[in-house]
């Protein structure tokens, strides 16, 4: 699951991957959302920020609908 965005001489993408870790003998299956950012410098296209964090599509279900419950909807 991949979401590009280009515009001028910035563009982002944000995508989903699955990690396999191995850890004191156990392996560790997750997800992962990536964001990557580039930035065009004199006609190349170069990385400027690479960032993931684990996501757990639990989590974000519950944070969708409390968001539904504050006032200001944020």
């Amino acid at each position: 699951q991949i979401t590009y965005f280009e515009s001028g001489e910035l563009a982002y993408s944000v995508l989903m991957e699955r990690a396999v870790s191995d850890f004191d003998k156990k392996t560790i299956v997750s997800q992962q959302r990536v964001t990557i950012a580039w930035r065009k410098f004199s006609d190349v296209w170069k990385t400027v920020l690479l960032h993931a964090d684990t996501y757990d599509r639990r989590t974000e279900a519950i944070s969708e609908l409390l968001r539904g419950y504050h006032p200001d909807g944020k």
